[in-house]
């Protein structure tokens, strides 16, 4: 039995390869390294972030992780002001 589901696969490979420029072998391995990279980094703020907040909660209280948050934010606000 042949429902067609190939030829509909074939058109959207297709339709994608149209779309997308063309890489050489290089930049393919640079944009894959790009990739791992980025999931990694992912992976590790996924783990870290948790771990962090635990921490400061267990030490400082839910008041100390509050003031920590409004820090870290202001700090961020002051740093994009300064070099935007």
């Amino acid at each position: 039995m042949h429902d067609g589901s190939g030829m509909a696969l074939k058109t959207l490979v297709d339709g994608l390869n149209a779309r997308l420029p063309d890489f050489s072998r290089s930049e393919i391995r640079v944009a894959a390294l790009l990739c791992l990279y980025n999931f990694l980094a992912m992976c590790a703020f996924c783990v870290i972030k948790p771990v962090r907040s635990v921490l400061l909660l267990d030490r400082m209280g839910l008041v100390g992780l509050l003031i920590s948050y409004m820090g870290a934010a202001v700090v961020t606000g002051v740093v994009i002001a300064a070099t935007g």
